[in-house]
């Protein structure tokens, strides 16, 4: 008996013998393990938040319950978004992407960030110099689905992969891209709350960077007014 990801060997892939699927866990095993393995016993949105990113995979769960802080766990503190993703696992759910353009590759970050939303990305990637176009390899290669509306990726964890791995810079571009793409006051706010975490950890470049994306994106002046104060209160 042996165990094997689908695309690592295609000696295992193609080899004529017996196949037993194995799917992820439920969302109540899934839960479980998160408890027993979590510092403490996480919020209840929170706990939902992991099982859902997480989507049945058994080590992303015991390594995000491991890497969440008590604050987090206990919904005190926003959780990141992706959610991470282990080092060990992070370097499976890359595998695909070797050998895709450097193109591709950035098109992949951006959709990372955005969460694939195809309207706001669209418009991005032309502030990248890029098209849609650019996916296309990676669609190719399962690692994404492109969409009339969303560029969905082939799971959660991918996104999550693609998004950590990408160095603090390319990250930053990412985001100031998709703010210069158009208004978006969600986006604006999910922006707003990753600056405060950033703050937190003394990030104060990055919670700049960060707040001036967020008020760019805001269709609110009184929100983009925001950002200069900010900025006076982290220098």
């Amino acid at each position: 008996m042996l165990a094997a990801r689908p695309g690592i060997s295609l000696l295992v892939d193609d080899a004529p013998v017996p196949r037993l699927p194995v799917t992820g866990l439920s969302a109540g095993e899934a839960e479980r393990l998160v408890t027993e393995r979590a510092a403490t016993t996480p919020e209840r949105g929170v706990l939902h938040k992991i099982v859902g990113g997480a989507a049945g995979n058994p080590l992303a769960l015991i390594e995000l319950a491991g890497a969440l802080t008590t604050e987090q766990l206990a919904g005190r503190q926003p959780l990141p978004d992706p959610l991470p993703v282990g080092r060990h696992l992070e370097t499976a759910l890359l595998r695909p992407l070797d050998g895709l353009p450097d193109t591709t590759l950035q098109a992949l970050l951006l959709a990372s960030a955005d969460d694939g939303r195809a309207g706001l990305l669209g418009g991005a990637l032309t502030e990248m110099g890029l098209s849609m176009t650019a996916l296309e390899p990676a669609e190719r290669a399962g690692v994404v689905v492109v969409g009339p509306t969303r560029v969905a990726f082939s799971h959660p964890l991918v996104r999550a992969a693609v998004y950590h791995a990408a160095a603090a810079p390319d990250r930053r571009a990412a985001h100031l891209a998709l703010a210069a793409a158009g208004p978006d006051e969600a986006t604006a706010a999910e922006l707003e709350q990753a600056a405060g975490s950033a703050a937190a950890r003394t990030g104060h470049a990055a919670a700049c960077e960060a707040m001036e994306a967020a008020a760019r994106l805001s269709p609110s002046l009184t929100e983009m007014g925001r950002s200069c104060r900010f900025r006076g209160s982290v220098t």
